[in-house]
C-alpha cells in the first residue's frame, strides 16, 4: 500500500529512478481521487513480508513552475528550473525581475530596467570593444601596405603586422573579446524572458496584452503561419 500528500498544486516526485510505482493520491475536492505513475526511490523498494504490506508517504506538488511557489514548500522543488544552460544564472536574473516587479507592478517596465542595468554594466567592455575596432580600422591602410609589400614573403608579413599591433598597442582580439564575455549573460537573460511563468497573462502597455506571446500589430484575415508583428519574433 503506497499513500500520497498532495500539495495545492503538479506532479513532482523528490526521487527518480527507473522502477516504476504506481500510488494513490487524495485531491482535496471530496470524492476525487488521481492515480499516478511515480519511479520507486531505492530506499523505498521493500519487499513486505508475507501477508504484511509496506506503507511510503509522498509529497507531489501539482501547480505552475513558479520560482516562489516551488521553493516555499522546502523540498527542493526550485531545482526543477535548473535544467536549461547557465540554469543557475537565469534564476537570479528571475529574482531581479521579480523584485523589479515589485516596485513598478508591470513587468513590462521591470523588463526594460533590468535590461538596462545589465547593459550598463557591460558598458565598459562594450566601450573596449568600439574603441578597439575603431584603432583596427585606423590601422587598415598600413596593414594593406605591408601586405603589398610582402605579398611574396608570408612570415615577414606575419611579424611585421604583429608588430604594427605592438607599436600601436592594438590587440587583434580585443574587438571580438569583450563581446564574448558578455554572451553567457546575454543567453542567460534570454532563458529568463523565455522562460518565466509570470510573464504569462501580463500587460505591458496598449495593444500589448500579454509579454509571453510574440508582438502584434494587427491580425491578417486570412490564415498564415506568422502574423505581421513588430517585431519578427
Amino acid at each position: 500500500m503506497t499513500s500520497a500528500k498532495l500539495a495545492p498544486a503538479g506532479a513532482l516526485p523528490l526521487a527518480s529512478t527507473s522502477e516504476p510505482l504506481t500510488c494513490t493520491a487524495s485531491m482535496p475536492t471530496p470524492g476525487t481521487r488521481v492515480t499516478a505513475a511515480l519511479p520507486a526511490p531505492p530506499a523505498f523498494q521493500t519487499q513486505p513480508a508475507p501477508g504484511g504490506s509496506v506503507k511510503h508517504n509522498f509529497f507531489i506538488y501539482a501547480g505552475p513552475k513558479k520560482y516562489d511557489r516551488l521553493r516555499e514548500h522546502n523540498f527542493g522543488f526550485e531545482r526543477i528550473l535548473h535544467t536549461k544552460v547557465l540554469g543557475g544564472l537565469w534564476i537570479y536574473f528571475l529574482l531581479m525581475l521579480n523584485f523589479f516587479y515589485k516596485l513598478f507592478h508591470n513587468y513590462g517596465v521591470a523588463i526594460i530596467v533590468l535590461s538596462a542595468l545589465i547593459k550598463l554594466a557591460f558598458a565598459p567592455l562594450t566601450h573596449m570593444s568600439f574603441d578597439s575596432m575603431r584603432k583596427m580600422q585606423a590601422l587598415q591602410p598600413k596593414i594593406k601596405a605591408l601586405q603589398e609589400q610582402h605579398k611574396k614573403d608570408p612570415q615577414r608579413l606575419n611579424q611585421e603586422v604583429m608588430g604594427l599591433y605592438k607599436r600601436n598597442k592594438v590587440n587583434p582580439f580585443g574587438g571580438c573579446l569583450p563581446l564574448v564575455l558578455q554572451m553567457p549573460i546575454f543567453v542567460a537573460l534570454y532563458h529568463t524572458f523565455s522562460q518565466a511563468l509570470e510573464l504569462r497573462g501580463a500587460p505591458f502597455v496598449w495593444w500589448i496584452k500579454d509579454l509571453s506571446e510574440p508582438d502584434q500589430i494587427y491580425l491578417l484575415p486570412f490564415e498564415a503561419v506568422h502574423q505581421t508583428g513588430l517585431i519578427p519574433l
